[in-house]
């Protein structure tokens, strides 16, 4: 558990770190600041001429970029984007000094890495212009979940290592680091008590499966915290039931935000103020493809497929074409705005219905709607074409087995092949995550 020792904050002190972050930003050429109204212009009106160019020119420029100085690029012979290879983890991790621009050999670059919960470790460089474009990133769309500089923001997240900040550096960035990797109902009062005797403004930051566990916490026990000024939740890394939405806005009393996001490009896509439950994507920052599950062409509006990124700002690696490994889909709304309706989770954990047809990650999580209170975990397993198994930690005798088989039934086919196992817990990733869905029939995903 990590908690600072520290319980003051005003608005003075929220007043004083906005103007010193300002004040930084200032003496150091003012980018973050230049960076921000830039994002923000943008994203406004993304297909406007103005923003059209302004992407347009950013793609044309790093692709041309990428083809002079990147040589896994280079040795390829090709300008035209379309033409370009989509790209993923694997061939990154298999030619990864390829990837690097022959500029910045020798410069100090930053590294991104993740852990690899879906199989391959992995990392990134990134320069300088890259990292305060997304800090610049990480300020706007946090800013369009009611968040401003001096809020304090709870981080609920796993933290080891060098992710454990000091008391002052915390104090700085007016935030509390909590651990989730081990969340026990003691540790949730721990935290709750924390919240209570802080003052002012404050927002939330967390893994959405340690969020659900605090608001089925609140939720058994009957507490609200709906008046200690929350303004924001913003849910990360998994994907947000609506039910467990509903739980948490109604404990915190506050609007809860779900993201999309990784650790190598940052903020992909986020829901804001104005979004609704649909994803507004980061187009300042990236360029977005949803590809088909097999090929790598376009899918129609509204159907499910790769989504593939280009980012528009890491000259020190340029990734074009990155496959994500995670499934989405595009909706237009009015005035032609595109948006990420939904993410379906990674195409490794897809699953499949009895005929072959692939099943939305939705629909696994509303067949364990009625059991909310009888199920701690689960985890939904396709073993084979027509076979699956659904591990279950119970809180209680659980008596809904014909009920769960019979739902799965209906939404997978009348020949499913349902086995229901009992556990004493669902482990997590290295990550801290819990998956949820997992495919071991279809492997040659991989």
């Amino acid at each position: 558990m990590l908690f600072q020792n520290w319980f003051l904050f005003s608005s003075l002190k929220r007043n004083l770190q906005r103007t010193c972050y300002n004040l930084n930003d200032f003496l150091k050429g003012g980018d973050i600041s230049r960076y921000l109204k830039e994002i923000g212009a943008i994203q406004e009106a993304p297909f406007n001429q103005h923003a059209l160019d302004a992407r347009v020119y950013r793609m044309k420029t790093m692709v041309e970029y990428a083809c002079e100085k990147v040589p896994f690029y280079r040795e390829l012979g090709i300008d035209q984007f379309k033409k370009l290879p989509v790209v993923n983890k694997g061939i990154i991790n298999g030619a990864f000094d390829s990837f690097i621009s022959c500029e910045y050999l020798n410069a100090e670059l930053h590294e991104v890495y993740t852990s690899g919960s879906t199989g391959i470790p992995f990392k990134l460089y990134q320069d300088e212009h890259k990292r305060k474009w997304h800090t610049a990133s990480v300020l706007y769309f946090m800013n369009r979940t009611n968040y401003q500089l001096g809020n304090l923001l709870f981080e609920l997240e796993v933290i080891r290592g060098e992710e454990v900040r000091s008391d002052f550096e915390n104090f700085k960035r007016s935030a509390v680091q909590f651990d989730i990797s081990n969340l026990s109902e003691q540790s949730i009062e721990e935290l709750i008590g924390v919240i209570k005797k802080l003052k002012g403004k404050k927002n939330i930051l967390g893994f959405s499966s340690g969020l659900e566990a605090i608001g089925d916490y609140l939720e058994s026990n009957g507490i609200y915290l709906n008046h200690l000024n929350f303004q924001g939740i913003i849910a990360n890394s998994e994907k947000l039931c609506d039910q467990i939405r509903k739980t948490l806005e109604s404990h915190f009393g506050c609007p809860v935000f779900s993201r999309y996001s990784n650790e190598e490009l940052g903020i992909l896509a986020q829901e804001t103020k104005d979004s609704g439950h649909r994803f507004e994507l980061n187009w300042s920052s990236f360029y977005y493809e949803i590809l088909d599950l097999n090929e790598d062409k376009p899918v129609k509006e509204g159907e499910i497929g790769r989504i593939v990124v280009t980012d528009l700002h890491n000259y020190a690696m340029p990734i074009l074409r990155y496959d994500t490994g995670d499934l989405g889909r595009f909706e237009t709304g009015l005035a032609g705005r595109r948006y990420l309706k939904a993410v379906e989770g990674r195409r490794l954990d897809a699953v499949y219905n009895t005929q072959g047809e692939l099943i939305a990650s939705f629909v696994i999580i509303t067949l364990f709607y009625p059991f909310k209170k009888a199920i701690k975990q689960y985890q939904f397993i396709q073993t084979g074409v027509r076979s699956y198994v659904i591990k279950i930690h119970p809180s209680e005798v659980f008596k809904g087995e014909e009920k769960l088989i019979a739902l799965v039934r209906k939404e997978f086919g009348s020949d499913a092949l349902v086995t229901i196992e009992y556990v004493d817990e669902i482990p997590t990733l290295n990550s801290g995550k819990r998956r949820k869905v997992v495919n071991v029939y279809h492997k040659e995903l991989a």
